[in-house]
């Protein structure tokens, strides 16, 4: 037979838990505490890597757009629809 103690009541039920759910619940608090103090101390060393290395990434970043807007564009030129080709107008930057 598996003892059971009364935990608590919600919305008209009562709510049990045996000593062996108990445990496993204590055990499973403890295990997340754990992992909490262990993740904390890394994802600061990774962004405080990334944070030193945020220079490259920007590069990265740039090139990749650059990249994908001219990609776009031999799209649009190699599109025979309108003709054997066409050829979009770059109008200048203007802030704000």
């Amino acid at each position: 037979m598996i003892d059971l103690t009364h935990t608590s009541k919600v919305k008209g039920a009562w709510l049990y838990v045996s000593d062996e759910l108990s445990e496993l619940v204590e055990e499973l608090e403890e295990a997340e505490t754990k992992l909490k103090s262990l993740l904390i101390p890394f994802f600061r060393s990774v962004f405080s890597k990334f944070h030193q290395n945020r220079n490259v990434f920007v590069q990265a970043i740039n090139c990749l757009a650059e990249l994908d807007c001219l990609f776009s564009l031999s799209i649009l030129a190699e599109d025979t629809s309108h003709g054997p080709m066409c050829k979009p107008v770059v109008h200048p930057y203007k802030k704000g």
